[in-house]
């Protein structure tokens, strides 16, 4: 008996769609061989291969059902074979047929969380990394390019780089549709850098710069500070410790913000000093915010810890030459332990800061052999009681004539100082000319009762405390004239003139002029640009009122100053306004109305109020105050008036 196995003949396979299946839709594979009526009655297998490189490998179950259907993604594209298989034989291959897909229509995303200018950022063309993906992308400005993959790669991303990018997904040289809506590229600037000087004296000028570390930023170009300022340079005039703490600022362009800048931590300084031996010193460490601490450390030089010292309090008894230098605290909640405290160094300066996490403030409590002074500030400022030998008075400021003294006039210059000493104690001064020790003058004000020419000469001073001197203040020049003008008069007398009028003022000197004179007016102690002997004004206005002075100048020599003349300017009543401008619309009957008339008035004015219809005032002051009634409905005016005329102003009063 002899067994004879025949192999099926070759199949043919086709594809239902034949043009390009889009991805995500149905595919159908038929198999189709002249031998399968012969195989029927026993039954026979279909295979699909899938050929990769040359190599085909089965995609379809043996129980498939077919014709097989299978749902088309990119990744399926390829091409396909297929067999049939009767009584453990098999057929050949028949010819490879190609699925063609369609890439689905692609969504831009960005990679990164952010587009910094500078850095490297990456668009995405679809969400798929399959291999043979390529990608074509456009934006608004027509911009073109393409990618072998599905990125689009900004190695250093710029502001020209925004726009509105959509993208094509190409595979086996079908493409995709362009994305439906565009990514919005947009690029951050670069986060600011703050420059400027953080550690400052109280009382001096703060001033920081927003610096921004992009360049080409498209305007408008703006800037916003932590503390609520919106311009490029934060300032404080006067700083003080309050204003102490973090600062962080941002640089917006066209509406983009940056990412804040790092963080600034604003300082003050600070002294504390004890005698050798004389006094103990005790340091509070505490906290500015709401938790109580489980743990405190203490550190002395170089942050070495200070061992036993485990409490808020750390005190120095009998300390000693030895015993100074920095001492920190930090403290511990919830096993985090904060930034260590501002240092406050014995016999030094220190420095103050507000921190973060656990904003730390070291309290000073010195205790002497007289009395005991708590001191609950940051400065840990002490008085004279506490030996403050190492507090420097501020710098003081020095003032004097503003313009040339004549020989022989008493001439009084005024050093002043900011600080201000504990109890009664007083500053004392010294006075330096032409950096030469003036000897004998300690005292705030210095006098030269008839000054000779030889006075003239460059002015400090400096302020002392317990020995301590402050800076030298700015230098003060002391011009001193062989001859001066008599002060001058400002004819006629103070005047009461009506608007439009015109005034005519004379400034009169009983001097001999050794060349020319000239003059300068002044009204309300700001210069003017006249330099005539008189002062016309042809059609006054309210705005001319005020106190004029003038002076003459004489060979470069300026006189005292003029006595002072009054323009008053009258006028009708100027600007009424009622308040409220329109009735409220909440009111109900029985409710109370106060409306008041105001006006600019001078003279003063007196005010009416009458009500359309009534030949009666309804008021003769400025208020008028109505209860809400059907009867109370109306017209009413309110009239001021003058001397110079009069104005009115209507309120209408609707029924309620």
């Amino acid at each position: 008996m002899c067994d004879l196995s025949v192999q099926p003949r070759t199949p043919t396979l086709s594809i239902s769609p034949t043009s390009t299946v889009a991805d995500g839709s149905s595919a159908t594979f038929t198999c189709s061989s002249s031998s399968q009526s012969e195989m029927a009655a026993e039954g026979y297998n279909t295979t699909l291969y899938l050929s990769n490189g040359g190599t085909f490998t089965s995609v379809s179950p043996p129980t498939a059902t077919w014709p097989y259907v299978i749902t088309a993604s990119t990744a399926q594209a390829g091409q396909y074979a297929c067999s049939v298989t009767y009584r453990q034989v098999e057929s050949p291959k028949s010819s490879v047929v190609n699925l063609l897909v369609k890439p689905s229509t692609p969504v831009v995303s960005l990679l990164q969380a952010m587009a910094v200018d500078g850095s490297a950022v990456s668009l995405q063309c679809g969400t798929s990394n399959q291999t043979g993906l390529s990608s074509t992308w456009t934006t608004n400005s027509n911009f073109q390019t393409t990618s072998n993959s599905t990125y689009l790669t900004f190695p250093n991303i710029a502001f020209t780089d925004m726009g509105i990018y959509s993208c094509m997904l190409t595979l086996n040289s079908i493409n995709s549709d362009y994305s439906a809506t565009g990514y919005s590229l947009v690029v951050k600037p670069m986060a600011p850098v703050i420059t400027g000087t953080l550690t400052v004296e109280e009382g001096s000028l703060l001033s920081l710069t927003c610096q921004p570390q992009s360049s080409g930023m498209p305007t408008p170009v703006t800037y916003s500070w932590s503390r609520g300022v919106t311009t490029q340079i934060l300032q404080i005039n006067a700083v003080t410790f309050s204003d102490a703490g973090q600062i962080t600022c941002k640089v917006s362009a066209n509406g983009i913000d940056s990412s804040p800048s790092s963080v600034a931590s604003v300082m003050g300084l600070s002294t504390i000093a004890v005698d050798d031996g004389s006094e103990s010193v005790t340091l509070n460490c505490s906290t500015a915010s709401q938790v109580t601490p489980t743990t405190v450390t203490w550190y002395g030089e170089q942050d070495v810890v200070i061992q036993g010292q485990s409490s808020a309090s750390y005190t120095i008894t009998s300390p000693s030459l030895a015993s100074s230098g920095s001492v920190k605290c930090s403290m511990t909640y919830n096993s985090v332990e904060s930034a260590k405290s501002n240092t406050i160094l014995l016999e030094g300066k220190s420095n103050i800061s507000f921190l973060a996490w656990l904003r730390l403030t070291l309290v000073c409590l010195v205790k002497t052999s007289q009395e005991s002074i708590v001191f609950a500030r940051e400065s840990c400022k002490v008085s004279k009681l506490l030996n403050a030998k190492n507090i420097r008075p501020r710098q003081p400021v020095l003032t004097g004539p503003t313009t040339a003294v004549a020989t022989n006039s008493s001439v009084t210059m005024t050093c002043s100082s900011a600080s201000k000493p504990p109890g009664a104690a007083t500053l004392t001064f010294s006075w330096k000319k032409d950096a030469t020790t003036l000897t004998g003058e300690t005292g705030a004000n210095l006098v030269i009762s008839r000054a000779p020419t030889t006075a003239a000469g460059q002015y400090t001073c400096a302020a002392s405390y317990l020995s301590v001197t402050s800076l030298d203040s700015s230098t003060f020049r002391l011009t001193v004239q062989g001859r001066s003008t008599r002060q001058p008069t400002i004819k006629p007398s103070s005047q009461l003139v009506s608007v439009g009028s015109k005034v005519t003022l004379t400034c009169e000197t009983t001097s001999t002029p050794v060349t020319t004179f000239t003059y300068r007016w002044s009204k309300d102690g700001v210069s003017m640009a006249a330099s005539g002997q008189t002062l016309t004004i042809d059609q006054v206005q309210s705005s001319d009122g005020g106190t004029y002075t003038c002076a003459v100048v004489d060979n470069s020599v300026t006189s005292a100053t003029s006595n002072a003349y009054q323009l008053t300017v009258v006028d009708a009543p100027q600007s009424l306004s009622l308040t409220p401008a329109i009735p409220p619309t909440s009111l109900v009957e029985g409710d109370s109305l106060t409306v008041t008339c105001a006006a600019a008035c001078n003279p003063t004015c007196t005010f009416q109020w009458s009500k359309s219809g009534t030949s009666t005032p309804v008021s003769s002051v400025s208020q008028l105050s109505l209860e809400v009634t059907a009867q109370s409905a109306g017209t009413y005016t309110c009239t001021a008036s003058n001397s110079e005329g009069s104005d009115h102003l209507l309120q209408s009063l609707r029924s309620w």
